[in-house]
């Protein structure tokens, strides 16, 4: 079986499941079962039934090459400095919530070393940078430490059935947010508000007249309002002119002129990152392997996270990579396919064991998360938003947190970006502590 075949068919995997995930009738089920583990067990599935090629170079390659690229165009736009600005209760119970993480993962495959193999802390070190990150913590931490496939498949189911068990926890605990603020002794109203510019926005949107919402209400009241043709009449005209509104906006030159000024930044940034990660790809190959960076390839991905991340507190490389996401996220779900194409079925019978470590994890995180929530009079809305941010990631972060109350919905998101920053970096730090709780494991 050819190598392109193997490529394309990888493509066509991330490129049918992201496209799956957009359609309504497929929302429920992407909720709960995320597109990085769609785009992990396809191709596991498909190497499994024969339907591409079996040779690990051919993914290994595409990992080489893709990975610090999508690195360097997701964290050049990283905004540490809102971080900052989310206010002292969010960025308390993120670090609570990522020390819990931190702290958890060592030890549950410390209490459960015998079942797990000698390679469990790299396996810790993994898990413990997807939940303080996200996905792209996940596969650079696997590429710095060479994570076994055997054991990194286990990874990717704890990450997604423990995290979205976690997730509806969550959402069933924000119908007993009173009681809980109770218990914590803090108010409901101290939820932060980054600029207040949420608040704003829904209250001017309130006081817009609808112009739409009034001809639709003529149309069903012609009493009040006139005869129903009246305004049926009036309600084609207003669509008329909202159509041909529309349709002047897309051709306009404004318009144009907003579309290229886009693709030149998307252009700048992926020019930026690919810089970047040749810069990195030459200074990895004078630098030593080591326990902990054991390839080339992992230096490589090291450098760029750590560049990109200095880089990223200019002003004007976030605005150059505000966009880079349209690049960084499919090369890091082509790399997550070509790392399910690698393993096989088999490394799934350690899974029950890196379960039971996953939901000790979470369990000593939200312990931590509940003890400083009362020492600190912290509301618990702020809590499950930061956890979210911690355990799930830049999508269900902010959805979680307008559960809560709508100004923290982007708390949730600027924390998960911040997490995304950080992750790697954590897991590393999670990987070492384990190593050492194992007794410095080979």
């Amino acid at each position: 079986m050819s190598e392109a075949w193997s490529l394309a068919f990888l493509a066509a995997i991330v490129v049918t499941v992201v496209g799956a995930s957009r359609q309504d009738i497929f929302r429920g089920l992407f909720r709960w079962l995320p597109i990085p583990l769609w785009c992990y067990l396809l191709p596991l599935a498909a190497q499994a039934l024969g339907w591409i090629s079996p040779d690990p170079a051919i993914y290994s390659a595409l990992t080489t090459h893709l990975l610090p690229l999508a690195l360097g165009c997701l964290l050049l736009g990283a905004d540490l400095p809102s971080f900052l600005r989310t206010g002292r209760p969010a960025v308390m119970a993120m670090a609570i919530g990522a020390l819990g993480v931190v702290i958890g993962t060592p030890l549950g495959v410390w209490c459960l070393q015998r079942a797990l193999g000698p390679e469990a802390w790299k396996g810790a070190g993994a898990l413990a940078a997807t939940w303080t990150g996200g996905t792209m913590n996940l596969l650079a931490v696997r590429t710095i430490l060479a994570t076994p496939d055997t054991l990194f498949a286990s990874l990717v189911v704890v990450d997604a059935v423990v995290a979205y068990g976690w997730m509806a926890c969550l959402v069933a605990a924000s119908g007993f947010r009173e009681p809980l603020n109770r218990w914590l002794r803090a108010s409901s109203a101290m939820h932060p508000a980054p600029g207040g510019s949420e608040a704003t926005a829904s209250s001017g949107a309130a006081q817009l007249p609808s112009r739409h919402g009034t001809a639709l209400h003529c149309l069903f009241t012609p009493r009040n309002h006139g005869s129903a043709t009246e305004a049926r009449r009036r309600l084609l005209k207003d669509f008329s002119v909202s159509l041909w509104n529309s349709v002047a906006s897309v051709v306009s030159r404004g318009n144009v002129e907003h579309y290229t000024r886009h693709l030149r930044a998307l252009i700048a940034c992926g020019v930026s990152a690919l810089g970047l990660t040749v810069a990195a790809r030459l200074a990895a190959a004078h630098l030593p392997a080591s326990r902990f960076v054991s390839s080339a390839t992992g230096w490589t991905v090291l450098l760029v996270t750590t560049a990109a991340l200095g880089l990223s507190l200019l002003p004007a490389v976030r605005r150059i990579a505000e966009r880079g996401g349209a690049v960084g996220y499919p090369c890091l779900y082509l790399v997550l396919a070509a790392t399910g194409a690698q393993a096989s079925l088999q490394a799934l019978w350690s899974a029950p064991a890196w379960l039971l470590v996953g939901a000790a994890t979470l369990l000593l995180h939200g312990l931590l998360l509940l003890v400083a929530g009362r020492l600190a009079r912290i509301p618990f809305g702020v809590l499950a938003t930061a956890s979210q941010a911690n355990v799930g990631g830049l999508v269900s972060a902010p959805l979680v947190g307008a559960l809560y109350h709508t100004s923290l919905a982007p708390v949730g998101l600027l924390l998960a970006m911040a997490g995304n920053a950080v992750g790697t970096y954590l897991g590393l730090f999670s990987a070492g502590l384990c190593r050492w709780l194992l007794g410095g494991a080979p």
